[in-house]
């Protein structure tokens, strides 16, 4: 169960950048409303959705040390490119790619038994 919260932490986390992201580019399109641009749709769903995840991520913190939590849920600097490129078409590098595999082979040390 406790895997199950850090994983959705994780990728709620992951779709919530990119919700910020979708919000980031109506903002733009619509500068001249002002503050009301702000107010769209993506923005106030991922503000819920990182809402949603800080109550999962502190049921993780409940039961988990943190030196063992934190390593798993930097698994979104991998996710959040990749949804990224899935969801908004942005190009996905090599160096990105090898980045997330010393981000994983990090977490593997980091989270590995004695």
């Amino acid at each position: 169960m406790t895997l199950i919260l850090l994983l959705g932490t994780v990728v709620g986390l992951s779709i919530g950048q990119v919700l910020f992201k979708l919000g980031a580019n109506r903002v733009n399109a619509n500068a001249a409303d002002g503050i009301v641009a702000w107010l769209n749709l993506p923005i106030m769903s991922a503000l819920i959705l990182y809402a949603l995840c800080t109550i999962l991520w502190i049921g993780v913190l409940r039961v988990l040390p943190l030196k063992i939590a934190y390593p798993v849920a930097a698994l979104s600097y991998l996710l959040v490119p990749l949804l990224g490129q899935l969801v908004l078409r942005e190009p996905m590098t090599i160096r990105t790619v090898i980045g997330g595999l010393v981000i994983i082979g990090g977490v593997v040390i980091a989270t590995s038994s004695k």
